[in-house]
């Protein structure tokens, strides 16, 4: 199958070339010679960052690969472009924050520290809400001052940490004071320090490292999988560390791969310092949910996808993609993909079909293929998504797979799965 490979001018992004580099750190070696000569080719009109390295690896695999695992072996340089440093944690009461809320007319718009003004995130606002044991929505019903000033005279003396990135100014979550925190530049070390670290980056308050754990296995009529671990680590201790199980589908033609996350454990980090933190990360292996994981994925490429789990697939790509016109674009793909179930069972729109019986009717796809699917447009085409959407298909992904299928072990699928289900869409006639 490796023989095989052949690409030609591919018009990839960043992320995709990436994981083509991934690819072939591990499998150049293997490739003949007349595959790498004409991948080689193909290999010059990568952008320069990837084109140079590249051609390393395919003109001499063997020394490449010597030199990726020395390279592997160090831990890695921090981005000088992040500084951990920009996050602060400031220890408030109730009544500082009601004397620095900075309202714009109903809204609570920013908290003013040192003459500064923090713009208030989503995170300051779920992270208040469970301080003062109330719903987000009474700042929508209430002024914030006012709700602020209350809460300063019932509970005058609740400790409360904030955590402020000085760089964005933004204010982010707002917890409880308990104890010292875990140091940011600490968190950043970690995660960079560990030899496995594919990516790395920080968005919205959580830093997120994805690690390879040196697994693979083929699920039959698909492609191999990859088992991957995404670790995610909020700055403002608004939540545990957690970890995701994650597989990579290797699609063999083109060396892409897509991630469906699911399966999370939390991290109990039990002191500040970081080398418990250090001795989780390294030490996670999750054999039982490996194993758990790759039986529900050949269980979802061996049963069709009922009317009900393609509506919700339907729903996800109709809430989470930014341009309406590709919205219409992939929910057609979708539905042709499935069979165009509506002309199946006579209705003009599949909502007309009963809740209960949608999860009885067959369609003509897998449920591998809605997992294919949605993780192809939440790793491949993410910059369509609108702000933050793509956990949104992990969980999705994650909670499909957690449970039993509508139809498992009733209707059976024998199609094999696309490489890439959405070629055909004309993705550049909408907004970027």
């Amino acid at each position: 199958m490796v023989a095989d490979i052949t690409v030609s001018s591919p018009r990839w992004s960043n992320a995709e070339w990436t994981e083509f580099s991934n690819y072939l750190r591990s499998n150049a070696s293997r490739l003949p010679a007349a595959t790498r000569a004409g991948l080689l080719r193909v290999v010059s009109s990568a952008p320069p960052e990837f084109r140079a390295p590249l051609q390393r690896l395919l003109s001499a695999p063997e020394a490449a690969s010597a030199e990726s695992r020395r390279a592997a072996a160090e831990p890695p340089t921090p981005d000088a472009a992040f500084d951990a440093h920009r996050f602060e944690a400031l220890d408030l009461s109730p009544g500082d924050l009601a004397e620095r809320a900075m309202a714009e007319g109903p809204e609570l718009k920013a908290i003013r520290l040192d003459g500064v003004d923090y713009e208030v995130t989503g995170r300051f606002i779920k992270g208040l809400a469970q301080r003062l044991h109330v719903s987000q929505s009474i700042f929508q019903l209430f002024e914030p001052g006012e709700v602020l000033r209350r809460a300063a005279k019932v509970q005058p003396d609740l400790p409360l940490r904030l955590t402020v990135d000085r760089r964005a100014n933004r204010a982010l979550g707002l917890v409880e004071r308990a104890g010292a925190p875990l140091p940011v530049a600490q968190i950043e070390r970690v995660l960079r320090g560990d030899p496995r670290l594919l990516e790395f980056e920080y968005r919205d308050g959580e830093f997120a490292a994805l690690l390879d754990m040196g697994e693979e296995w083929e699920i039959p009529a698909d492609s191999a999988y990859r088992m991957r671990i995404r670790c995610r680590v909020p700055v403002d201790e608004m939540s545990e560390p957690e970890i995701h199980l994650a597989t990579f589908r290797q699609i063999c033609s083109n060396g892409q791969v897509a991630e469906v996350a699911a399966f999370r454990s939390k991290m109990q980090v039990k002191d500040k310092g970081g080398a418990h933190f250090a001795r989780l990360l390294s030490s996670f292996s999750n054999p039982q949910g490996v194993e758990t994981l790759r039986n529900r994925l050949l269980a979802a490429q061996s049963t069709k996808a009922s009317v009900g789990e393609l509506m919700s697939l339907d729903d996800l790509f109709r809430e989470n993609l930014a341009d309406r016109r590709e919205q219409m674009l992939v929910r057609e793909a979708l539905m042709e993909r499935a069979g165009n179930p509506c002309v199946r069972y006579g209705v003009a729109d599949l909502s007309s079909i009963g809740q209960k019986k949608r999860a009885l009717l067959p369609t003509e796809c897998s449920v591998a293929d809605l997992l294919n699917m949605a993780s192809e447009v939440s790793t491949h085409h993410s910059r369509r998504l609108r702000s933050g959407a793509a956990g949104v298909f992990d969980g999705w992904a994650g909670s499909t797979l957690a449970r039993p299928f509508d139809l498992e072990d009733l209707y059976g699928n024998e199609e094999a799965a696309e490489g890439r289900y959405f070629d055909r869409v004309e993705w550049e006639g909408g907004r970027l």
